[in-house]
């Protein structure tokens, strides 16, 4: 029987990341989310490092997840773990200004950051109740869930949106929370805290300030998260639920 793992937010360049690791080194197969057409580039180019199935979906909106979920269902494909990588955030660009207050984006970070899993563990964990399945959910959060980014180390007049790390902080009380409701179901729930990874939208400002702010020098490299993610979906790992791991280059330590 087929084990299916949903990704949100395939699309990304850290979730295409992780699907190539899980399709190529675990016997998963993997079910993707974003807001994407099936037939625009950045999708196909996940088809093309292994994605299984792909679902257009609004996170933004309860009833295209309610929708997606119950084609999940309908064609015998539900995901017995659900990676949570979708989220929306305040990236500086050249010349950019910004007091980090802005409420234009308000809503829909905290649509997708933060009520967008909540409604996707509570549908989850239904199924994975009434069919016996002991469920598994990883989080993927952010340093400046618990820490302030630094305005230092942006190009000047750029502040990030506080709302982006104010979700994250949410995201990672989401965690804990669900782990004590669902811990008697069997299903566990762990977040992965990580530093920043290099993206061809930073500048060489941000790029060169971030590497002297972080203790290890450099930026995190994906392929050093994938032991984590190994560990979480191993069923060896029985009794870890709740747990915060950081990954981030010792950035939150000083």
């Amino acid at each position: 029987m087929n084990k299916y793992i949903l990704i949100t937010g395939i699309n990304g360049y850290l979730a295409k990341r992780i699907l190539f690791y899980i399709t190529n080194f675990t016997s998963f197969e993997v079910i993707g989310l974003d807001i994407h057409e099936e037939s625009e580039d950045i999708t196909i180019d996940s088809y093309n490092l292994g994605l299984k199935f792909y679902f257009k979906c609004d996170l933004r909106v309860e009833q295209s997840i309610k929708e997606t979920i119950n084609s999940f269902s309908n064609r015998n494909i539900f995901p017995v773990v659900l990676i949570n990588n979708a989220a929306i955030d305040s990236i500086p660009k050249n010349n950019s200004k910004s007091t980090g207050l802005e409420f234009d984006s308000f809503d829909d970070i905290f649509s997708v950051n933060v009520k967008a899993p909540i409604i996707l563990a509570r549908y989850f964990s239904e199924y994975w109740v009434n069919n016996s399945i002991k469920g598994n959910i990883i989080n993927i959060t952010s340093i400046y869930s618990i820490v302030s980014p630094d305005p230092n180390i942006y190009s000047s007049g750029f502040v990030k949106n506080i709302f982006y790390g104010a979700s994250k902080a949410a995201f990672n009380s989401v965690t804990q929370q669900l782990a004590v409701i669902f811990a008697k179901s069997g299903i566990k729930v762990n977040s992965l805290l990580l530093g920043g990874v290099i993206s061809d939208k930073q500048d060489e400002y941000f790029q060169m300030n971030y590497k002297n702010r972080i203790p290890i020098g450099r930026f995190l490299e994906v392929e050093e998260i994938f032991d984590a993610i190994y560990m979480l979906l191993s069923e060896k790992n029985s009794y870890m639920t709740g747990s915060i791991i950081k990954i981030d280059g010792g950035y939150t330590l000083i």
